[in-house]
C-alpha cells in the first residue's frame, strides 16, 4: 500500500514536468514553471490531467500524442539518459493538438495562451511578464496592486468534473494562472519545486534563450473573469 501511493504521488509530479525535466536536463530555468500553468489550466478546464503519464516514458510518450514529437536536442537528452536505453516512442504521425482536446471547453484566447505555454521548445514558450500581459487577461488590469497576489487567496473547489460548471472553471483557471505568474515573475521561485528537492534561487541559463526575460512586467490582481466566449468553441 505504501509502495502505492509514493508511486501515485510520483505520477503526479510527473504530469506537470516539462520533457526537460522529465528527460534529467540539469540546464534550465523559469520556463519548466511556464509549462505547469499550461497543464493546471487544462485541467482546471475539465477535471483531468491534460497529460496523465503512469511512468516518465509513458509521461513523454502522452506528451508527443497531444503535441508531437520531442525536439532534436530533447531526443538527444533521451539517447543519452540511462534511463532511457533501448526506449523507441511509437511514431506520432497526426498528434490530437490542444485544440481538438478542449473543443468546446476554451475560449480562442484561453487556447492561444494554453499554447504560448506548452511549446515543446522551452526557448519558444512565453515568458512570466509576457504572459500576463496576454489578451487573455484582458479585463484584469483595470485594479493592479502594488504587490503580487498571495497565493493564500486562491480557492478552487472540489468537485467532480461533471459537476463543475465550466464558467466557475474558467474563472478558477484565470485566478490560478495569474498567481503562478506573478510568483514566477516577482519571487523568482520555481512553483514546480516539490519540498524534498533543493534547489538554488539563481537558475541556470535559459536553454538555448531567445528571448530576454529581464522585462518584468506589472503584476495582475485576480478577479471574476468576464469574458462572454468562455464555451465557445475555436
Amino acid at each position: 500500500m505504501v509502495m502505492r501511493v509514493l508511486a501515485l504521488k510520483n505520477n503526479l509530479k510527473t504530469r506537470y514536468r516539462a520533457p526537460e525535466l522529465v528527460l534529467s536536463c540539469t540546464d534550465y530555468s523559469y520556463p519548466v514553471d511556464i509549462w505547469a500553468i499550461g497543464c493546471i489550466l487544462g485541467e482546471i478546464t475539465d477535471g483531468q490531467p491534460l497529460f496523465p503519464g503512469e511512468s516518465e516514458i509513458d509521461q513523454l510518450f502522452v506528451i508527443q500524442k497531444v503535441l508531437g514529437p520531442l525536439t532534436a536536442d530533447q531526443m538527444e537528452l533521451c539517447q543519452k539518459n540511462p534511463r532511457f536505453i533501448g526506449v523507441k516512442f511509437p511514431e506520432v504521425t497526426k498528434p490530437e493538438t490542444l485544440e481538438k482536446k478542449y473543443l468546446g471547453k476554451l475560449s480562442k484566447k484561453a487556447l492561444a495562451f494554453m499554447k504560448t505555454c506548452l511549446k515543446m521548445d522551452p526557448a519558444d514558450r512565453i515568458s512570466a511578464a509576457e504572459a500576463l500581459q496576454h489578451p487573455y487577461f484582458e479585463g484584469l488590469r483595470d485594479s493592479i496592486p502594488s504587490t503580487p497576489v498571495s497565493t493564500d487567496s486562491l480557492r478552487i473547489e472540489s468537485a467532480k468534473p461533471s459537476t463543475i460548471s465550466t464558467n466557475k472553471l474558467n474563472v478558477n483557471a484565470v485566478n490560478t494562472s495569474i498567481s503562478c505568474l506573478n510568483k514566477v515573475m516577482m519571487n523568482n521561485v520555481p512553483v514546480t519545486q516539490s519540498s524534498n528537492q533543493k534547489m538554488t534561487t539563481q537558475p541556470s541559463q535559459h536553454i538555448h534563450d531567445k528571448k530576454s526575460q529581464t522585462n518584468v512586467g506589472t503584476p495582475i490582481h485576480m478577479a471574476h473573469h468576464t469574458e462572454s466566449s468562455s464555451t465557445t468553441t475555436t
